[in-house]
């Protein structure tokens, strides 16, 4: 199909399981590249599709990492941003949880680990991105998971990003659904549960607003829109397009190194309860677009 479509990006939607050939086949096609979360599930996979960018600079992977554009966190990560690189740390703090696999999907291999790479590739994919906008320098430092039947999971992991930390929790299973995110720097915390945002100085909240939600699917799927907009009006700069590849195989690295940690023998992930926060996706598809906005089928 690539070889005779007119197009300048394929846009990947499958599943993870999918992604590394399909980008490998855009890049050998002179495609960039817009791919779902998890871009990768294995460090085979990673290190093939790394070596080929590497040569093809020229070419843009873009994971969808869409939390980014949340309204909220767009107003407040450029001040995380001024005070990290003034040496000031900044801790962030994500816990989300899910009842079940998404019923929206039309096949269930979220609910499949080896297929999906579970919670902490699903969700937890989307705040090291948040984290990578403040410092794209990030490690993993601990990863576990338990799976419970049934389709029950409870993974851990953190991760350091400069100086900065993150700590996440995902669950599956959990008697409702809910996303929580904390940004904590010296005294102040900025705690933001589902529609509920509070600044905190010291422990005392001195002020709270209503905030677009990460556990709602509609305003989640919204993010897409400034997501694409941003995309295809900046693949035509070559150092945008450098940024963005960077960025998708850093990210790629880490949740790679999360899942083999996760795997292995370790203490327990938190108890507790966790559906799939990605957005609503057609039957999975891998459809190249050209940047006058038409979609080739």
């Amino acid at each position: 199909m690539l070889a005779h479509v007119p197009s300048d990006v394929l846009v990947i939607a499958t599943q993870p399981t999918a992604h590394a050939e399909l980008i490998l086949l855009a890049a050998a096609n002179d495609r960039h590249v817009i791919c779902e979360k998890p871009l990768l599930l294995d460090g085979a996979q990673h290190d093939r599709v790394a070596d080929v960018y590497r040569r093809r600079p020229d070419l843009a992977l873009i994971s969808v990492h869409q939390y980014r554009y949340s309204p909220l966190w767009a107003r407040v990560s450029p001040w995380l941003r001024r005070l990290h690189r003034l040496g000031v740390a900044v801790a962030l703090e994500a816990e989300v949880e899910r009842v079940a696999a998404d019923p929206h999907a039309s096949s269930n291999w979220r609910t499949e680990v080896a297929a999906s790479g579970g919670m902490l590739a699903d969700h937890g994919v989307h705040f090291l991105a948040l984290a990578h906008t403040i410092d794209g320098d990030i490690e993993l430092t601990c990863a576990r998971r338990a799976l419970d039947a049934p389709g029950g999971e409870r993974s851990y992991a953190q991760a350091r990003f400069g100086s900065g930390t993150l700590r996440l929790v995902t669950i599956t299973g959990a008697p409702r659904r809910t996303t929580l995110l904390r940004a904590s720097v010296a005294d102040l915390a900025l705690t933001w549960r589902d529609a509920d945002a509070q600044l905190a100085v010291r422990g005392r909240t001195v002020h709270r607003w209503a905030a677009a939600s990460l556990s709602d699917r509609d305003q989640v799927d919204d993010l897409y829109v400034p997501f694409y907009r941003e995309s295809l009006a900046n693949l035509i700069h070559a150092g945008w397009r450098r940024e963005r590849t960077a960025e998708a195989l850093t990210i790629g690295r880490v949740v790679v190194s999360m899942l083999e940690q996760a795997n292995t023998v370790g203490p327990q992930p938190p108890a507790g309860p966790g559906e799939s926060d990605a957005p609503h996706q057609s039957p999975p598809i891998a459809a190249p677009v050209n940047l006058a906005g038409r979609r080739h089928l």
